[in-house]
């Protein structure tokens, strides 16, 4: 190997590959208890009807109370690390604090997954509290609150074995690619199970790897004419599109908000699987033959 070739592998080929493929190899490996919270909604129910709408007459109230504001707000608790989380892990009742003076009125489970979770709550003026419950991987569950005021900060406080501290997070990004089934119970019900998960990183690499090699093929077939050479294309095509679409998402999850520069390192990315493809053709001297 030449000194443009050591260095176009060890510079830029080789660190690019480990860059994406460093965090499938970290979730592959890792072993850990996790426990996340996060404030998924927050819904004022008296906003179709302030003053000055035609609504306005309209009031709230509470087990006999009327309400001059209400606020109905979702907080997800679920196991986020992939091993279980005990009922006697908990040396504490879990705390969530939603700030203070909102002036919580009722709090209720609206779901869990699995559908059995015993959740055992209460709540006081501005938190809500669960004791400890057995999580499993994945195990979920909402609390939904009613409160007088808008929760602006969530925090949780807990101590659980193995848990530093509970960990919030934003379940409205996108964490991976996910096939799934919905059966409808009824119009107002539905049930949906993950079918397959599919991990953001992995899909990228695969289809770089699958555009590198598909250059490679096109560029090192000799017969440019006929049916064989052109289906070469097809695989080409179709991972261009879904690095496209994959990447596109990575950069976004990393951080990289704005479109020109997302397209700016695409571009980048996909110039240099073109110029190692090329250079590996001409070095090598690759020709395949085929009769048609």
């Amino acid at each position: 190997m030449n000194s443009r070739a050591f260095i176009f592998v060890t510079a830029i080929l080789i660190p690019l590959v480990l860059f994406l493929i460093s965090p499938v190899y970290s979730s592959l490996f890792s072993s850990e208890k996790s426990l996340s919270y996060a404030l998924m909604h927050t819904k004022d129910l008296t906003e179709d009807y302030k003053e000055g709408d035609s609504w306005s007459k309209l009031s709230t109230s509470f087990d006999g109370i009327e309400l001059k504001s209400a606020y109905l707000s979702r907080i997800l608790i679920v196991n986020s690390g992939n091993k279980p989380i005990s009922r006697n892990d908990f040396d504490s009742d879990v705390i969530i604090k939603m700030g203070q003076e909102i002036d919580i009125l009722g709090v209720r489970v609206e779901g869990s997954s699995p559908f059995n979770l015993d959740i055992d709550h209460y709540f006081k003026e501005d938190e809500v509290n669960f004791k400890g419950l057995l999580l499993n991987p994945n195990d979920q569950f909402i609390f939904e609150v009613l409160s007088k005021e808008r929760p602006e900060i969530i925090s949780v406080q807990s101590r659980i074995a193995g848990i530093d501290k509970p960990r919030q997070v934003d379940y409205q990004k996108s964490d991976g690619l996910y096939l799934k089934r919905m059966k409808h119970e009824s119009v107002a019900v539905s049930q949906e199970t993950t079918l397959i998960k599919l991990n953001t990183y992995l899909i990228s690499v695969v289809s770089l790897i699958f555009i590198f090699s598909s250059l490679i093929s096109i560029r090192s077939f000799e017969n440019k004419r006929g049916i064989i050479y052109a289906s070469l294309y097809i695989p080409y095509i179709l991972s261009l599109l879904v690095s496209i679409v994959m990447v596109d998402s990575l950069l976004k999850d990393l951080g990289l908000e704005t479109t020109l520069l997302r397209s700016g390192v695409l571009i980048l990315v996909l110039s240099m699987l073109v110029f190692a493809s090329d250079f590996i053709v001409k070095k090598k001297g690759l020709k395949t033959l085929v009769s048609e």
